[in-house]
C-alpha cells in the first residue's frame, strides 16, 4: 500500500514539514457538514483513533461487495433487493466515517503531528479500495458482466480518475476538490444501488435515446473522466507547475496509468479469465492502481520520486505466463490467489511504514489503531 523504501534523512525532514493543504470546495459540502457528518462526529468518542473509523467505514463496503459478489459471481446474476440496499447504505456510511476520521484526528493534534501524516496515508489507502468496491458493485447492479466492452472500460475509467487525481497532488502540493467531485459520485451510486434495490437491475438494459442506460453511464463516466482531466491539467499548469513535488517531470507519471492500462488489456485479451470470473478479474487490476496512487501520495508527502516498476506487476505476468503454459495451475484458482497476494502485498507495505515511523520517530509504544 505504501512505499517502504525511505530512508535519507531529507525524506524523513520532508515528512516532518508536511502538513495537509486542500484547495476547493464539493457541491455537497455545505449541506452535509453542519447537518450530518459534524453532528456525527461530536457523538465519537475522542479515545477512538481516527483510523479505526477509516477501516470500519471501508470494510462496511468490503461486506457489501463480497455479498454482491456471492449472488452475482460473474456480474450477470441477479442478487436479492436487500444485497444492492445494503450496498447504498453502506456507501453512504463510508461517506460519512471519511469524513468523520478528519475531524476526529484533529482532536487529537500533537505538535509532530505524526499521527495526522499516518492518518491522510491510511485515509486515501482506504479511498483507493472503495475505488474497487463501488465499481465492482454498481458492474453487478447493471449485469454487465457478460459485457467486457462495458465492464472493463468502467473500471478503466475509475482507475483514471482516481490516479490523475493524485497525479495532480503530486504535480501541486494541493489536494484539490472540485464542484462536482468524490462525494458527488459517490451519492450517485448510492441512488444507483438504491434504484436497483427498488425497482431491480433490469432497469439498466432499457433504452434511451437508441442506447441502453448502462451505456449511457458508461459513456457519461467516461467523459466526465476525461473533461475532468483537462480541468485538473489546466489548474497545474495555470499555477505554473512545469515539474512535480519531487522536480521530476510533469509527464512520468502517465507511464504509471499507461501500464496498468495496458496490462490490463493484454492480459484480457491473452486469457480467458475475464470470461470466468470477470469481477474478480478486474478487482486485481483495480488494486494494482490503487498501490500506484497510494505510492504518490506517499511520494507527494516525502517530496520523492515514484519507481515504475512494483511487485504487484508480477501479479499480471504471472496470470499471462500460466495461460501460455496450458494452465499447470487451474486459471479460475489463480486468480483469487493472485488477488489475495496483491492485498497481502499492501497490508506488509503499510506496517512496513508504521515500524519505521516508530522506530525513526520514536513513538514509544504507540500503535496504528490506538491513539
Amino acid at each position: 500500500m505504501f512505499s517502504d523504501e525511505i530512508h535519507t534523512e531529507e525524506q524523513i525532514n520532508n515528512l516532518k514539514r508536511h502538513e495537509y493543504t486542500r484547495t476547493g470546495r464539493t457541491l455537497v459540502e455545505p449541506f452535509m457538514e453542519p447537518y450530518w457528518w459534524w453532528p456525527v462526529a461530536d457523538l465519537v468518542p475522542r479515545t477512538i483513533n481516527a483510523n479505526v473509523i477509516s477501516v470500519f467505514g471501508v470494510i462496511l463496503n468490503i461486506i457489501s461487495t463480497v455479498v454482491l459478489m456471492y449472488y452475482a459471481p460473474t456480474a450477470t446474476e441477479e442478487a436479492p433487493r436487500w444485497a444492492y440496499a445494503l450496498a447504498g447504505v453502506n456507501i453512504f456510511l463510508f461517506q460519512t466515517c471519511d469524513s468523520v476520521d478528519g475531524r476526529q484526528c484533529l482532536r487529537h493534534k500533537t505538535k509532530l503531528n505524526w499521527h495526522l501524516q499516518l492518518a491522510e496515508l491510511f485515509d486515501h489507502a482506504c479511498d483507493s479500495i472503495t475505488k474497487v468496491c463501488v465499481t465492482i458493485e454498481f458492474g453487478i447492479c447493471m449485469k454487465i458482466g457478460g459485457r467486457p466492452d462495458l465492464f472493463v472500460p468502467f473500471m478503466l475509467t475509475a482507475m483514471f480518475m482516481f490516479f490523475t487525481a493524485h497525479w495532480q497532488t503530486y504535480i501541486s502540493g494541493l489536494v484539490r476538490f472540485t464542484t462536482f467531485d468524490v462525494l458527488e459520485a459517490q451519492q450517485a451510486l448510492c441512488f444507483g444501488y438504491l434504484a436497483t434495490a427498488v425497482m431491480g437491475p433490469h432497469i439498466w438494459a432499457k433504452k434511451a435515446f437508441a442506447l441502453e442506460w448502462r451505456e449511457l453511464i458508461i459513456i457519461a463516466t467516461a467523459m466526465s473522466s476525461i473533461l475532468k482531466f483537462f480541468n485538473q491539467a489546466a489548474f497545474v499548469w495555470g499555477r505554473g507547475h512545469r515539474v512535480t513535488i519531487a522536480g521530476t517531470s510533469l509527464f512520468g507519471p502517465s507511464l504509471h496509468i499507461a501500464t496498468a492500462f495496458l496490462l490490463t488489456i493484454v492480459t484480457k485479451v491473452m486469457t480467458n479469465l475475464y470470461e470466468r470470473q470477470p469481477c474478480v478479474f478486474l478487482i486485481i487490476f483495480g488494486l494494482i492502481e490503487a498501490k500506484m496512487s497510494n505510492q504518490f501520495m506517499t511520494a507527494y508527502m516525502y517530496k520523492s520520486k515514484v519507481k515504475l516498476l512494483d511487485s504487484t506487476l508480477l501479479g499480471p505476468l504471472i496470470l499471462c505466463v500460466n495461460h501460455l503454459l496450458n494452465e499447470p495451475i487451474q486459471g479460475y484458482a489463480l486468480l483469487w490467489i493472485v488477488m489475495v497476494l496483491l492485498n497481502s502485498n499492501k497490508q506488509v507495505g503499510s506496517k512496513n511504514v508504521w515500524k519505521w515511523r516508530r522506530e525513526r520517530c520514536s513513538l514509544g509504544e504507540q500503535t496504528l489503531w490506538h491513539s
